[in-house]
């Protein structure tokens, strides 16, 4: 309690000194310590001071709730000037029309996401964070004047920065386009020297790291000595796809290697002449001649 109030004190002291900022964080120190109607309103009149007219709106209402809801803790006079603050920030909020391509991107404000408040989409209430999905192709949504900073990103699309200027109590169209990216399509082999071909055209020695628009593709791997190795992979827009090819040597039939034939070729030349031999016919013998006494040995 003690400290709740010395942290009050002090953020009216600082706020006295317009050190608007400092003054805010110890009236948000003293609300967490000991919530108060009255610690509301000085927070909205710090966002209030510091041109955040979206924020103070909501510390405002939230103000004149917490009254109501915790015994009307707001003397009317606060209250009166709280719901007056309300309207003149109703008053000094631009209005943005957007329409936003594609219609499921993410987008932020000044680097926080929109609120959704009471079924109309403000910026600069939520607190820091990433962008999240927009409610739409086409919304409205309401930001406070000044320079405003859109974020916009969606997987598979280029980030868009946009920067704009808004005029108090203004109304824009803002037309948001993202930009598509390229997939990346990284090639690699267990062998060094293997060889990449990307629908049939070469895409050079592996490790290869390519762009390409998104879609589907037919690799093929290859190496002398290897069976090559083929597939289809399908790769989305933004996204990177990693390809590693196993090339198993090649498994060449016995009859297709060199000794093979040469070793059958000596072993069938034996063959020929072993059966040339063996079924050749027997020569007629000559018959003798018994010189001048006409004598003849028979030879078994």
């Amino acid at each position: 309690m003690t400290e709740a109030r010395s942290l009050y004190e002090k953020g009216t002291e600082l706020g006295q000194k317009a050190q608007w900022a400092e003054a805010l964080a110890s009236f948000e120190r003293s609300f967490k310590l000991r919530p108060h109607a009255a610690t509301l309103y000085n927070v909205a009149q710090c966002f209030r001071a510091m041109g955040q007219y979206a924020r103070a709106r909501a510390k405002f209402v939230e103000g004149l709730t917490w009254s109501r809801e915790h015994g009307d803790e707001l003397p009317e006079s606060l209250a009166t000037s709280s719901r007056g603050y309300v309207a003149e920030i109703e008053r000094l909020l631009s209005r943005v029309e957007i329409t936003l391509a594609p219609a499921d991107a993410k987008l932020a404000v000044d680097g926080a996401p929109l609120v959704n408040d009471g079924g109309a989409w403000v910026a600069g209430v939520a607190s820091p964070g990433a962008p999240a999905t927009a409610p739409g192709a086409r919304f409205v949504i309401t930001v406070d004047p000044g320079t405003r900073i859109f974020t916009l990103a969606r997987q598979g699309f280029q980030d868009v920065v946009v920067r704009e200027t808004f005029a108090p109590g203004g109304s824009t169209k803002l037309d948001l386009q993202l930009d598509r990216l390229p997939a990346r399509l990284n090639i690699s082999a267990n062998r060094p020297n293997a060889l990449a071909f990307v629908n049939d055209v070469d895409a050079g020695v592996v490790p290869v790291s390519l762009r390409r628009a998104a879609g589907k593709y037919h690799v093929r791997v290859t190496e002398a000595g290897f069976v090559p190795y083929d597939t289809e992979v399908t790769v989305r827009a933004g996204e990177e796809a990693n390809l590693r090819a196993p090339l198993e040597p090649e498994k060449i039939p016995i009859t297709k290697r060199w000794w093979f034939w040469t070793a059958a070729g000596v072993v069938l030349t034996g063959v020929v002449v072993t059966t040339y031999l063996v079924t050749r016919p027997e020569p007629d013998r000559q018959r003798l001649d018994g010189g001048g006494l006409g004598w003849i040995v028979p030879v078994p």
